[in-house]
């Protein structure tokens, strides 16, 4: 799927469905891929950040999180 595709999905629906299907959730799997690769480094706390260095640092988190949380929202629904 592409992006415009992937924001239209609607995994609790596809759950519902399989339910209603007479299927129990503890059977309904839902294979995702996520095609960005979201990592955080390893911080060097020895390490002394100027401004820069923690606006990148700042940024890698926002993108990390930013990544994972659609998934990660609909795996608590």
């Amino acid at each position: 799927m592409d992006g415009g595709t992937v924001w239209n999905s609607n995994l609790v629906s596809a759950v519902e469905k399989c339910k209603s299907m007479g299927f129990s959730e503890k059977d309904v799997i839902i294979d995702t891929m996520i095609l960005d690769q979201p990592q955080l480094s390893e911080e060097d706390r020895d390490k002394t950040l100027n401004a820069v260095d923690n606006f990148f640092r700042k940024r890698e988190i926002a993108n990390y999180y930013y990544t994972i949380s659609d998934v990660e929202s609909f795996r608590r629904a």
